[in-house]
C-alpha cells in the first residue's frame, strides 16, 4: 500500500511512514532543503585565504533570482565579484554566462563591496571603495551592470566609475527614483576635513551640478569625526543621512548625529532649525 514502511521499530517511525508526505513536512526554522539540496551554497571566485571573498552586499529580484555582491580574488589582486542565484540556489547561467562575474578596479588592488542596489530596468549597481599599497589612494568606486551581467557601457568609463576623491569612505548609496545616486560617506579621521559627505550623480554617471553648486555637500557637526553611515529619501524628495559625531576628548565622546538636505542639497532648515 502507498505510504506505508515495514520493517522493524519503534511505533512512532512505523507512524511517521505511514502518514502523508505534507506531514513530513520541515518544521519551522528547519534549512530549506529545496534551496541547492541541503539549504546552503558556497560559490568560489579563486584565490585562497578567509580575506579574499566575503559577500558585501546582497538583493532580491522580482523575479525570486538573488544577486550577491562581494569580493573575489583574481590575478593577484581582490576585485568586486557578483553572482547571481535562481531561487533554487544554483547559479544562474543567463548571468555572464556561468552565473559569475568578477571585475577589477585597477590600478587598485585592494577592495571591498558596501551596497548593491537593482535598477527598475533590471540594471545592478554596486559602490564600493579601493586601495593600493599605499593606503592614502583610497577611494570609492561605482560600478553598474546590464541584467546579463556585462558592463554598462552607458555609466561612467564603460561601466566603472571611480571618481578620483582621494580620502573618501563610502558607507552606502540610494538610488533615487529619478535614476539620480546618492552616495554618502566621510574622510578619513586624519585627514583634516571629517564632516558628513555626500555627492550626487547623474543616471550617466557624471556628477549632478544642481545638487550643492558642484554636486558635492558636506555637513561639520563639530566632532574629531562626523560619520554618515545610513542614508534615506523622503517622499518629498528629502534626503536624510544619519551617523555619529564623535569628539574624543569630550564628557560624552560619541553622540548620534542626523541631518535632513533639501532636493538641491542644502541643509532643510525646517529640521530642528538649522538642517
Amino acid at each position: 500500500m502507498k505510504g506505508q514502511c515495514f520493517f522493524p521499530g519503534l511505533f512512532w517511525v512505523l507512524l511517521l511512514c505511514l502518514l502523508p508526505s505534507p506531514a513530513l513536512a520541515q518544521s519551522p526554522g528547519d534549512l530549506d532543503s529545496t534551496f541547492d539540496g541541503d539549504g546552503k551554497v558556497t560559490t568560489d571566485f579563486g584565490g585562497s585565504g578567509s580575506s579574499t571573498q566575503s559577500i558585501g552586499a546582497l538583493a532580491l529580484q522580482p523575479d525570486g533570482k538573488i544577486v550577491a555582491a562581494g569580493t573575489g580574488y583574481e590575478d593577484g589582486s581582490s576585485h568586486f565579484a557578483l553572482a547571481r542565484y535562481q531561487a533554487d540556489g544554483s547559479l544562474d547561467p543567463t548571468f555572464d554566462g556561468n552565473g559569475k562575474v568578477t571585475t577589477g578596479l585597477n590600478p587598485y588592488t585592494n577592495v571591498a563591496v558596501r551596497a548593491l542596489a537593482l535598477q527598475p530596468d533590471g540594471k545592478i549597481l554596486v559602490a564600493g571603495a579601493g586601495d593600493g599599497d599605499n593606503s592614502d589612494t583610497i577611494n570609492f568606486a561605482l560600478i553598474r551592470y546590464n541584467a546579463d551581467g556585462s558592463l554598462d557601457s552607458s555609466f561612467g568609463d564603460e561601466g566603472k566609475l571611480i571618481p578620483g576623491f582621494d580620502f573618501f569612505y563610502l558607507k552606502t548609496f540610494i538610488l533615487q527614483p529619478d535614476g539620480k545616486i546618492v552616495v554618502a560617506g566621510n574622510p578619513p579621521y586624519d585627514s583634516g576635513t571629517n564632516d558628513f559627505t555626500l555627492v550626487r550623480y547623474e543616471a550617466n554617471g557624471s556628477l549632478d551640478l544642481t545638487f550643492g553648486g558642484d554636486g558635492k555637500v558636506t555637513t561639520d557637526f563639530g566632532g574629531t569625526a562626523d560619520v554618515a553611515n545610513a542614508l534615506a529619501l523622503q517622499p518629498d524628495g528629502k534626503l536624510v543621512a544619519a551617523g555619529v559625531r564623535y569628539e574624543p576628548l569630550a564628557l560624552e565622546p560619541y553622540k548620534f548625529a542626523l541631518a535632513r538636505y533639501n532636493p538641491d542639497g542644502n541643509l532643510d532648515p525646517s529640521f530642528d532649525g538649522d538642517g
